[in-house]
Formats: structure tokens, sequence, C-alpha cells
């Protein structure tokens, strides 16, 4: 009887140390900050690098519109063969060959194959195009757009990152309870197994212990387990392929408060907004200023010759153009119309994100609160979970209690300190929300 209970101690402690010492999956273990798990996330996200590049594209984008300043240069060079006989007179005009021979009506009508080679050198010059102006304006607010969009993505990076370091903590947390309701089990199991050799209990209280010992076992195995998977989880945000597990370096019972918790205008995402709205205005301008007159100036210079040997006789043309779209069967003016429509959608979305955001930072705010009180009520939970399970544990080393109401009080020990951990991740996970709501361009 005692052999068999000795080996039930001996397996139980084996597996308590096979548990807590158990390898990692890949045997590397690697001590991380905050700071440095946000600095390799935004160095490694790919939705922050297609919002670079989506930046990148409208700034480009922009500066393409300074062609409503800059000239416009084009060279050609073509040959022709005609027996037409305008064309074929028109060759020898060009080439300034014409003669008297050349006027012979029979030769006018009926002219040989004529060639002609015209080397071409052509300029354009804008001068005024109002519409374009606006239209430049509003690409420099889409570029502006883009720049704040970028940054919203990383503050949401940032706090997405936060928020799986802290459940990687939590799991460290977690993982601690159990492996001191563990320890406390396992002390309790010893004792019961001492007084079940005295014949001081029964065999029920000492299978009851047992029972108790092995299912906190297969706890910390749970709780080593979720702590890989918050390392996996935290390693999407890295951009990391290895199944490394992490372990994290930093506070866990203070929540993180280095920010305004007041929403401001200045958010990025409503920057973004507003620009969008500045750039739709800008296209409604350039749309009205269609129907304005347009003023360019161009020039040229070409050389003709009938062969491809030599540039021959050169000649210039330059000269002044004013343009105006009288009617264009009404489009231009529904265009306008269209993209007032577009305006006022987005003045309503920017009011709308506005007034959610601010629904969303005072029940954040409420969250908070709520999370405090939770704490301070688990703290109290868990020190009269304490002082429960200290005088069960005097009164049942003097045999006034049974092994049940003991392994009872453990569990309840152990649930609430579970409680007050998720209760600190609640809160820090929310504060670190309220941040995010309330980030603005200024920090």
């Amino acid at each position: 009887m005692i052999r068999k209970a000795t080996l039930r101690t001996i397996k139980v402690g084996i597996g308590t140390l096979l548990i807590t010492f158990s390898p990692k999956v890949n045997g590397q273990t690697s001590s991380i900050t905050l700071d440095e798990a946000i600095l390799r996330a935004l160095k490694n996200s790919k939705e922050l690098q297609i919002a670079a590049i989506e930046e990148k594209v409208a700034k480009e984008q922009h500066r393409q519109t300074l062609a409503i300043y800059l000239p416009q240069v084009s060279a050609s060079y073509s040959a022709f063969a005609t027996d037409n006989p305008l064309n074929a007179f028109g060759f020898k005009l060009q080439q300034q060959s014409i003669t008297a021979n050349d006027f012979n009506p029979t030769l006018l009508n009926h002219p040989s194959n004529s060639y002609n080679a015209v080397a071409m050198l052509e300029v354009k010059q804008p001068i005024l195009n109002v519409d374009m102006i606006y239209q430049r304006k509003a690409a420099d607010r889409q570029s502006v757009l883009y720049k704040y969009k970028a940054r919203r993505t990383q503050e949401y990076i940032t706090f997405e990152v936060q928020k799986a370091f802290m459940q990687l903590q939590f799991a460290y947390q977690a993982q601690i309870v159990v492996k001191d309701a563990l320890s406390t089990a396992q002390s309790a199991y010893n004792f019961t197994e001492n007084r079940d050799k005295q014949g001081l209990l029964q065999k029920s209280d000492l299978l009851n212990a047992q029972v108790q010992v092995t299912t906190l076992e297969a706890k910390v195995a749970e709780a080593n387990s979720t702590i890989q998977n918050a390392s996996d989880y935290l390693d999407l945000f890295l951009g990391a392929t290895s199944s490394t597990t992490y372990s994290p370096i930093g506070e866990w019972e203070n929540a993180p408060n280095n920010g305004s918790t007041q929403l401001s205008d200045n958010r990025a995402d409503f920057i973004a907004l507003s620009n969008a709205i500045e750039a739709s205005q800008m296209t409604v301008k350039s749309s009205q200023a269609n129907f304005l007159p347009r003023i360019n100036a161009f020039a040229s210079y070409q050389y003709n010759n009938p062969n491809l040997k030599n540039l021959g006789s050169g000649s210039y043309l330059t000269g002044v153009q004013l343009s105006w779209n009288i009617f264009n069967g009404l489009q231009t003016r529904h265009q306008i119309n269209e993209r007032r429509f577009t305006t006022n959608k987005l003045e309503v979305q920017l009011a709308q994100q506005k007034e959610q955001a601010a629904f969303e930072v005072a029940k954040t705010q409420r969250g908070i609160n709520d999370a405090k009180t939770k704490i301070i009520q688990q703290k109290k939970a868990v020190e009269q979970s304490e002082e429960s399970l200290r005088i069960l544990r005097n009164r049942y080393e003097k045999g006034l209690v049974n092994t049940t109401d003991i392994l009872q009080a453990q569990s309840q020990l152990a649930q609430q300190q579970l409680n007050l951990q998720q209760a600190i991740l609640e809160r820090n996970i929310t504060q670190a929300y309220l941040l995010f709501l309330t980030a603005s361009v200024n920090n």
C-alpha cells in the first residue's frame, strides 16, 4: 500500500517537472520589449509598405501636373510618296523647288510619283489653363491624403502590436498562477498521502488530491501552449517565420499612458479625409473652369527634301491659340453636379467618422473605469481567497475539515488570481485602444 502511494508520488513529481521544464518547440527563446516589437513590426509590416507605396504614387501623380507649366517638345521624321496632284504640288512648294514648268497643266493634272522627307521639331507651351491649375491642386491634396493615411496605418499597427504583446504578458502571468496552484496542490497531495499512510484519511481523499494535481498539470501544459500561440501571433506582426517563444520585458501592472485621452480633430484619418474633401472641391472648380477659354502657344520647324540624304529646305510655323469650349451637350454641367455630390458625401463621412470616434472614446473611457473597479474587486477577492485557504489549511492539518474543502479553496484562489490577471489585461488593452482613438499628429 505504502509502495503504491510512493510510486504515485514519484509519477506526479516527474510529471510536474516535465511540464514545468519542458523544452520549447524549436528550442529558441527570445526576450523582447514592447518598443523593440513595435519597431520591428513597423519595419516589416506589409500594410505599412503598401501605404508608403500609395503615398509615393500620389506624389508622382502630383508631379505629373507640372506639365501645365512646362513646354512639350517632340521630334519626328516622316517619308511620303504620292501621285495625288494636290499633294505632289504641295511637296514641291514645301521643298521650295517650284519652277515655271511646274505650272504646265499636264504636269499639274497628271504628276509623276513625288517624294518628300520631313524632319520636324515641335514645341507646345501652355500659357493659361485654369482647369488644369485646379487639377494640380487636387493632386496635391491627394498626395497629402495618402501621407496621413500612412500615418494612421502606422498608429493602427502600433496598437495591434501592443495588444499582442499584452496578450503574451497575460499568458505568462496565467502560467505563473497555474504553476503556483500546481505547487500548492502538490503540497496538499503530499500531506494527504502522509495522512493516508497513517490511516487518518479515507482513500477517496487521496484520490481527489491526485485528480487535482493531474488537472493542474494539464493546465500547465495548456498554459505553455498558450504562450507559444501568443508568441506566434506576435510573430505575425514582426514578420518572422520561425516559431520563436518570446519572453516579454516590461511593466504589466501599469497600463500604458503616454498621450492625450481627448478626441482631437488632428487625428491622422480625420486630416486624410479633410484633404480628400479639399481635393474633391478642387475637382469641382476644375470642372467649372472648363467654361473658361484656354490659351496655349505652339511652334514648329521642319525640313523638306525629295530624298532621305539631307535635310533640304526649312520653314517654321508659330502662333498662339485661344480655344473655348462653349457647349459640349451639358456634359460639363452634369460633371460639376456629380463632383459636388461626391464632395458632400465625403463631408458626411467625415462628420459620421468623428461622431463614431466620439462614441468610441466615451465607451472606452467607461470601459477603463470598469476595468479599474474590477481590478480593485479582484485584488480583494484574491486576498480573501488566500486568507480562506490559509484558515482551511490550518484546520485541515488539524483534521477539522475534509480534503474536498481544501481542494475547492485552492481552485477558488487560482480562479480569482486568473480573474485578476484578466482584469489587468482588459484595462491595459482598453487603455492602449483609447490612446489609439485619441492619437494626434501633434503628439
